[in-house]
């Protein structure tokens, strides 16, 4: 689900709640590179000529009858997140799209294209309950219009492709059985969410269309353009599988590191790592927080050359683990990362905050993305 003028919306919807007049053109504000800009506008606004990031100061030129009101991210994410937890009637796995969700724990949101204001459902198994989808979009878009939000809806196979149908289909429904057809390879490259930079490399390349780039081999794209848009494109595919962030899940803080050139020396790798652990730990005392489970993710390409994930648990026995401990346990991690030849990020996840569940140091990994999986102790026995 993709919602267009999300932020606009919930304004108007406080202001009719109000009972204010808001029928006239409507925007709000960010202050950003020392002065305030437009961050969002209603249609009417738009077909007059107002832009994201133009000054306020100049669309009031444009339109001096226009109503301004400051951008509130925290409202935004949470009255979606709100708005997400309606949805589970239909699904247990619903949740915010992850882009914009990371954009906001990270003080992004700004910043961030309004394109990335989205729910996702998971639907799997639910064929005998919704048939084809048709049925559920219906109630769906009712319930969503009732509450006053411009909404445009896709089912497809994989998020890429439900993200993609959403953003750039015609149609405000679409509902689709495959994961490219002809009708995603006409979209634009933004359709496969990648950054500026990347569009403006493949502009360079008269490559502006999906399937202008899918001819490309998936060497050529990752030796190119960087292992992020070959995980965009596997996305779309559905060759990498996107987890959905449930609403249920305990709390979670994570850092992330993405490293300028790929890492092949797992001595750098551990360094890396463990830098990783002293930042982690910091930000929870911080917070008084307190965490004795881990999850590592690297990212890089595997032995076959196509994108891969490598994940790995590691449960302490104390809330903060001594540099020594670390030094104990990270080189037996990482060592055993052998199916990535090179690690182009790595992602740090405290699980669990407020609530140890284990008392023991062990090590789980599992690979995503093509390729095998293992597990592996480094104390004792794990008990799933």
């Amino acid at each position: 689900m993709y919602f267009p003028r999300w932020s606009i919306d919930l304004v108007k919807r406080k202001l009719r709640k109000e009972r204010v007049e808001c029928d006239g053109p409507v925007a709000l504000s960010v202050f950003r590179n020392g002065r305030v800009q437009i961050y969002s506008c209603c249609q009417q606004s738009s077909q007059k000529g107002l832009k994201r990031g133009m000054s306020v100061s100049f669309a009031r030129e444009i339109i001096p009858e226009l109503s301004v009101y400051e951008y509130d991210a925290t409202r935004d994410f949470t009255l979606l997140k709100r708005l997400a937890t309606k949805f589970l009637r239909y699904s247990p796995l619903v949740g915010i799209d992850a882009d914009y969700r990371k954009a906001f724990l990270n003080g992004g949101l700004p910043y961030l294209s309004h394109q990335f204001a989205g729910i996702v459902i998971d639907l799997s198994g639910t064929d005998k309950l919704y048939d084809d989808g048709e049925r559920l979009v219906e109630q769906i878009v009712q319930r969503l219009s009732h509450l006053g939000v411009a909404s445009r809806v896709a089912i497809a196979p994989t998020q890429g492709a439900a993200w993609a149908l959403s953003r750039y289909s015609r149609l405000s429904i679409r509902i689709c059985q495959e994961k490219v057809n002809d009708e995603i390879r006409s979209f634009p490259v933004q359709a496969l969410r990648i950054t500026d930079q990347q569009r403006e490399s493949l502009r360079e390349m008269n490559i502006s269309k999906v399937g202008e780039l899918l001819k490309l081999s998936e060497k050529s794209l990752g030796g190119r353009f960087g292992v992020s848009l070959l995980k965009r494109v596997h996305q779309l595919q559905g060759v990498v599988h996107e987890v959905i962030e449930a609403l249920h899940e305990q709390p979670q803080e994570y850092i992330t590191q993405e490293f300028l050139y790929p890492l092949k020396d797992r001595g750098k790798l551990i360094k890396r790592t463990s830098l990783l652990f002293q930042k982690m730990l910091e930000k929870l005392e911080k917070q008084k927080l307190t965490s004795h489970t881990f999850l590592i993710r690297y990212e890089g390409m595997g032995e076959t050359g196509k994108l891969a994930f490598s994940q790995k648990e590691v449960v302490f026995s104390s809330e903060k683990p001594s540099e020594k401990l670390l030094k104990q346990i990270l080189p037996a991690t990482i060592g055993g990362v052998r199916e990535l030849r090179e690690i182009v990020s790595c992602t740090l996840i405290a699980k669990d905050l407020r609530s140890p569940s284990s008392h023991q140091i062990s090590v789980k990994k599992k690979l995503i993305g093509g390729g095998v999986s293992r597990e592996g102790v480094f104390d004792r026995d794990e008990q799933e």
